[in-house]
């Protein structure tokens, strides 16, 4: 399902889940290590390593959509169907023919 020559999105909540900007960022980062471990090579653009956590969200979520038009693919990791931005994230997908991958645990994946 993941093809190493292609460009991925890891879409994952920043503000939203119950949990602090910091422990998102923690568990992004490890979507992004098992990522790393099951497929070496992926490339992965990570918006929460890119984007600055001051950034108003519509500024924040238009960064977002050209950093995804960039890619061919997004994954969705986390609590993402909670997350209002990365229910913008698909939505763009959706529109821009963007393949959806939907990682709720990495040794468990699901095509969309």
């Amino acid at each position: 399902m993941i093809d190493i020559k292609k460009t991925y999105y890891l879409a994952h909540p920043c503000t939203t889940g119950g949990k602090s900007i910091e422990e998102n960022k923690e568990l992004e980062n490890l979507a992004f290590e098992q990522l790393q471990e099951h497929y070496p090579g992926v490339k992965v653009i990570r918006p929460l390593v890119l984007i600055p956590e001051n950034m108003e969200h519509q500024e924040a979520m238009l960064k977002c959509f050209k950093l995804l038009n960039r890619c061919d693919s997004a994954i969705f990791a986390g609590h993402w169907m909670i997350s209002k931005g990365c229910q913008m994230e698909l939505d763009f997908c959706l529109k821009n023919g963007k393949g959806i991958i939907e990682f709720g645990n990495l040794f468990s994946e699901v095509a969309v």
